[in-house]
C-alpha cells in the first residue's frame, strides 16, 4: 500500500440480471468515486465493483484482493434484501471492515436499515459530499457524529429522522463517464442509468423524491450532457440508457436543446433511450423533437380513478389522457409509448381496477406496465397508511395487501389477472388466440375474459397458477412487477430458468 493512502474503499453496485442487457453500470457508486477522487486525490484508494445479486463469491474475492477498510452498498428495493445478507456475511468473515449504506432504501428506512444490516454508517439523500466528509474525518481521526447527512448506529430515532440530505451544485460534480476514463467493466450493450438533472418539484404522495429533501430542481450543464452522451455512444455502443430524472421534460426549452444530443447518440451509437415524464408536459414541439425509433417514453399515468389521483397528488381526467395520447401517436409515431399505471391503490375498488385495465389495453400502439402500489418508507402515503386503511408488506417489495376499497382477496385476483393476461398477450404461442377470445367472447374486455377463464379453469390449472403466484411473491430479488416488465419489454429466454419456468406454467394454463 502506498504510504500516502490512508484508506481503501470498495463501493459495490448490486444488480438483477436483465433480459435485454448482460451488464449494468452503477451510476450511484461511480458518482461517489469520481467526486472523492477529485477532492481527495491519492489519499484514498477507491475501487468500484458491479456484481449480480448471485455473486457472493465475487464480492468475497474482491474484498480479499482489495483489502478495504470500508465497503459501501447502494440500496434499492430490488437489492436491499441481498445486501443485508451480504453485510452479515462480510461482518462474519471480516469484522474489522466498516460498512456504509446509501441509496433510496437507506434514505427511507434510516436507522432501521442500519441496524438490520449491522452496518456502521448510513448516508441520507445524495451521497457525494457526505462520503467525502466521512473519509476526511476518518483520515484525521476526527469524530463522525454531527456530519451532515450521516446516521450512525447510536443515533436515536429522533436524531436519525432529523438528518437532512446535503445537496451540491451539479456543476461542481465531475462526470462518472467522460471525466473519469473508461469505467471499470464498461462494455457495449450495457444498461446505463443517466442523469440530466436532480430534484423534483412535484408532491406525489407515493414517491421517494419527497424524502430526499430535493424539491428544488438542479440541472447539469448542457455541455457535460453532450460530452457524456458522446462518450457512452463511442465506448459502449448498442447500450440501453435509462434517463433517471424525475422528469426530463419539466423545462421544455432545455429538453428541446437536449433532443439533438440524444438523437445524435442514438444515431451514431445505436443507443436506446428510456425517458420518464408527465403526459401534460408534452406539447407538439416536444413530440416532434423526440420522434425517434430508439426513444421509449414512459408516461406516468399512475391512476385513472379520481379518488386515487387525489390521494396521489395527481389530477388528470381519462378523457384528457386519451386525447393527449392520440396527439402523440399522430405527431410522434416512431416513439415507443409506455404507460405506467399503479394498482391496489387507495381509493380504487376492484371494479375501478378492471375498468383501468380494459382502458389501458384498448389503447392502440401503446404498452402498459401495471405496478403494484408500494408504501415506500418515509413517503407521505406511508405515513398516512392507517388513515387510509392500507395494509402492506413490511419488507421489500412493500406491496399493498389491502385497502379500504379493495380486500386482500381482490388484490390477489388483480395480481393473478396481470400475471396471466401479460403472459398470454406477449407469448407468441397464445397472443392471437387470447385476443380472439377477448374480442369474440367478452366484448373486448380483458378483465372479463380473465374472470370467465378463471371460472372455467380446472382445479389443477388453478393450482399451477397459484404456485407461480407464490413463487413470485417470495421476492425481493424477483417478484411480480419484475416478471411482468420482463415479459412486456423482452420475452424471457430459456437461459433464465426461473422466468422461463413461470412462463411455461402460465402458458400451459391457457391450453385447458
Amino acid at each position: 500500500m502506498a504510504a500516502d493512502v490512508k484508506y481503501r474503499v470498495l463501493l459495490v453496485g448490486v444488480f438483477n440480471e436483465l433480459s435485454a442487457y448482460k451488464y449494468s453500470f452503477s451510476l450511484a457508486i461511480s458518482c461517489l468515486k469520481t467526486y472523492a477522487d477529485k477532492v481527495l486525490g491519492n489519499s484514498v484508494n477507491i475501487r468500484n465493483l458491479n456484481i449480480l445479486d448471485t455473486d457472493e463469491e465475487k464480492l468475497i474475492k474482491a474484498i480479499r484482493e482489495h483489502k478495504p477498510s470500508i465497503i459501501g452498498f447502494s440500496c434499492y428495493l430490488w437489492n436491499v434484501g441481498i445486501i443485508c445478507d451480504f453485510c452479515h456475511k462480510v461482518k462474519n468473515l471480516f469484522p474489522e471492515i466498516k460498512i456504509l449504506l446509501g441509496g433510496p432504501e437507506a434514505t427511507g428506512r434510516r436507522e432501521q436499515l442500519l441496524k438490520s444490516c449491522n452496518a456502521d454508517y448510513l448516508i441520507v439523500g445524495e451521497g457525494e459530499a457526505v462520503f467525502v466528509e466521512i473519509l476526511k474525518h476518518l483520515s484525521d481521526n476526527s469524530p463522525l457524529r454531527g456530519i451532515d447527512g450521516l446516521i450512525l448506529p447510536d443515533y436515536s430515532h429522533e436524531e436519525a429522522s432529523n438528518v437532512k440530505a446535503v445537496l451540491l451544485p451539479l456543476e461542481n460534480l465531475p462526470s462518472p463517464f467522460s471525466e473519469s476514463g473508461i469505467p471499470e467493466g464498461m462494455h457495449s450493450e450495457m444498461f446505463f442509468p443517466f442523469e440530466t438533472m436532480r430534484g423534483c418539484p412535484n408532491h406525489c404522495s407515493y414517491c421517494l423524491w419527497t424524502v430526499f429533501g430535493s424539491k428544488s430542481v438542479r440541472f447539469y450543464p448542457l455541455d457535460r450532457i453532450a460530452s457524456d452522451l458522446e462518450y457512452i455512444s463511442k465506448n459502449a455502443p448498442k447500450s440501453g440508457v435509462f434517463v433517471a430524472d424525475s422528469d426530463t421534460f419539466i423545462n421544455k426549452d432545455r429538453a428541446l436543446k437536449m433532443s439533438g444530443m440524444f438523437r445524435k447518440a442514438a444515431d451514431e451509437g445505436q443507443l436506446r433511450f428510456v425517458f420518464q415524464t408527465n403526459l401534460r408536459h408534452w406539447d407538439e414541439s416536444l413530440m416532434e423533437a423526440y420522434n425517434h425509433e430508439l426513444f421509449e417514453i414512459n408516461f406516468g399515468i399512475n391512476a385513472l380513478t379520481l379518488k386515487t389521483q387525489k390521494v396521489f397528488g395527481r389530477n388528470c381526467s381519462e378523457s384528457q389522457i386519451s386525447a393527449q395520447l392520440a396527439e402523440i401517436r399522430k405527431k410522434a409515431p416512431k416513439v415507443k409509448v409506455f404507460l405506467h399505471i399503479m394498482y391496489a391503490c387507495p381509493g380504487e375498488s376492484f371494479v375501478d381496477f378492471c375498468n383501468s385495465l380494459d382502458w389501458a389495453l384498448s389503447q392502440p400502439n401503446t404498452i402498459t406496465l401495471f405496478f403494484h402500489t408500494q408504501l415506500l418508507y418515509g413517503t407521505p402515503m406511508q405515513k398516512k397508511a392507517k388513515e387510509l386503511k392500507i395494509v402492506c408488506r413490511n419488507s421489500p417489495p412493500y406491496y399493498v395487501i389491502s385497502s379500504a376499497e379493495c380486500s386482500a382477496a381482490e388484490v390477489k385476483i388483480e395480481e393473478l389477472m396481470l400475471i396471466c393476461i401479460n403472459t398470454w398477450l406477449y407469448d407468441v404461442n397464445t397472443k392471437d388466440r387470447f385476443r380472439q377470445i377477448v374480442m369474440e367472447e367478452y366484448g373486448g374486455s380483458f378483465s372479463r375474459a380473465f374472470m370467465g377463464l378463471w371460472k372455467k379453469m380446472p382445479s389443477m390449472s388453478k393450482k399451477t397458477l397459484l404456485s407461480v403466484y407464490s413463487e413470485l411473491q417470495d421476492g425481493p430479488v424477483f417478484f411480480i412487477d419484475n416478471y411482468v416488465i420482463d415479459i412486456v419489454q423482452e420475452f424471457p429466454q430459456k437461459n433464465d430458468t426461473q422466468k422461463y419456468r413461470c412462463v411455461e406454467k402460465i402458458r400451459s394454463i391457457f391450453d385447458f
